[in-house]
């Protein structure tokens, strides 16, 4: 009777979830043991509560184990990253998730992981002073965008000024 109850305890729910993690792990990895597979997971997961959700994750999408593309949490491109570096063969280095270039590092935007250059998209505009297409570095009270160069802090005081004096008293 206590063999049932001591199964029980050991449900797949109830499992510590570093051991989901590393289980998922070696059933994809096999060139590096699981006391490997499990300190570099350790290293990069370190919270219960991250191991759990990146678990849960992970059971619904395998996929990215394989392929390395996104979407996925940015934890995973990280735990990837670092199996790779210790020795992993079988499992995929992260991609990027437009162009598909193998990555060595990760740009990280909307659980979309990439090049730096695919992912960070810059805000562009045509100034509104000199005409050119080119990042946005500010905008006036009218939305009107402005580049670096251009932009000049207009000195708000005397407007401020102006209508608080107009405010009438009461």
């Amino acid at each position: 009777m206590t063999t049932v109850a001591a199964h029980d305890r050991n449900t797949a729910a109830e499992r510590e979830p570093l051991d989901e993690l590393v289980d998922m792990l070696c059933q994809v990895e096999t060139s590096l043991d699981r006391e490997a597979v499990r300190a570099v997971t350790a290293g990069v997961v370190r919270q219960r509560a991250r191991q759990r959700r990146l678990a849960a994750e992970l059971a619904e999408a395998p996929d990215v184990l394989r392929t390395g593309k996104p979407p996925a949490a940015i934890m995973v491109g990280k735990l990837l990253l670092a199996l790779k570096k210790a020795g992993a063969e079988q499992l995929a280095s992260p991609v990027c998730g437009v162009c598909g270039r193998e990555l060595r590092t990760l740009t990280f935007a909307r659980r979309t992981w990439g090049c730096s250059r695919c992912v960070s998209t810059p805000n562009l505009a045509a100034c509104t002073e000199c005409g050119q297409v080119r990042d946005v570095h500010a905008r006036d009270r009218d939305g009107r965008p402005f580049c670096r160069a251009c932009f000049v802090d207009e000195d708000v005081t005397t407007q401020l000024t102006e209508v608080v004096i107009g405010i009438p008293r009461r």
